[in-house]
């Protein structure tokens, strides 16, 4: 009986196992990791997103087109969607700046598509990271940040999966911050 038991539990284990393997391969096929020259386009893009929230506004023209930009008092229907070209195989989806109801400060937030930031190339370019909010399983986020003169940008990955950033929120850093009870 006891061998029986092993040798299910064991069958059980394989197949887990290679089911996993099976589906993470399946996953990095579909989105592969973004090469050299798109990574460092997306630093050199947010990073310039970053410089430029901690305003009113009109730094932020140059990168993202006026029309995606709402105010503090819109409801929240009102953000414009757009997708912006970072490098040939990375874009910003559904890019939203929505500025302060009395401050001149904008947060600015989009999803990415294409090729994948993994965890260890955001390390490697930033290696001290705020820890903003760490997901409790699968479902939930995992977001990372730096500051970058006084604007945090935040990483996005969800749950255990470190492979592809999904999300970047930049946002001032007091803001941040002050939700972190850092202040």
């Amino acid at each position: 009986m006891t061998l029986r038991i092993y040798h299910t539990m064991t069958f059980s284990t394989s197949a887990l196992a290679v089911s996993i393997a099976l589906l993470s391969s399946g996953v990095a096929a579909s989105e592969p990791v973004a090469p050299p020259e798109a990574q460092r386009a997306f630093w050199s893009f947010t990073e310039r997103i970053a410089l430029a929230s901690p305003s009113d506004g009109r730094d932020l023209q140059a990168l993202i087109p006026q029309s995606t930009v709402t105010t503090g008092t819109s409801r929240p229907g009102d953000t414009a969607l757009r997708q912006i070209a970072i490098a040939p195989t990375l874009s910003a989806d559904n890019v939203a700046v929505v500025m302060g109801k009395n401050s001149p400060t904008a947060t600015v937030s989009f999803d990415l598509s294409g090729s994948c930031i993994p965890f260890s190339a955001v390390r490697t370019r930033y290696p001290s990271l705020l820890v903003i909010n760490h997901a409790a399983n699968d479902l939930e986020w995992n977001t990372l940040g730096t500051q970058v003169a006084d604007s945090i940008i935040a990483f996005w990955y969800k749950g255990t999966d470190f492979s592809c950033m999904r999300r970047v929120e930049i946002k001032p850093a007091a803001d941040t911050l002050s939700q972190l009870n850092l202040d």
